[in-house]
């Protein structure tokens, strides 16, 4: 049996001064798993839209100009996702 750990909890995120959002941050997530998830949660791979979005190496929002997963060399790549489980961004 194997098992996946990825680290959750409270940090810095960088989403705007005027509003407050519900969030689950998942750090050092492999690209596979956060487009695996994009998908199943939205519907579609785009990083930047939806209620999974990608976060950038600054500690914000990936652009939500871009689609693509920007930040997955590979697909064993680490990235950090959010999880936007009530209200979104845009």
């Amino acid at each position: 049996m194997s098992f996946l750990f990825f680290i959750l909890g409270v940090s810095t995120l960088i989403i705007s001064t005027t509003s407050c959002h519900n969030v689950i941050v998942a750090r050092q997530v492999p690209c596979f798993v956060a487009k695996v998830i994009d998908q199943a949660i939205d519907g579609s791979l785009d990083a930047a839209n939806g209620s999974i979005r990608e976060i950038a190496p600054t500690n914000r929002l990936a652009d939500d100009t871009a689609d693509n997963w920007t930040s997955c060399a590979t697909e064993q790549t680490l990235v950090d996702i959010a999880y936007f489980f009530d209200r979104r961004p845009n």
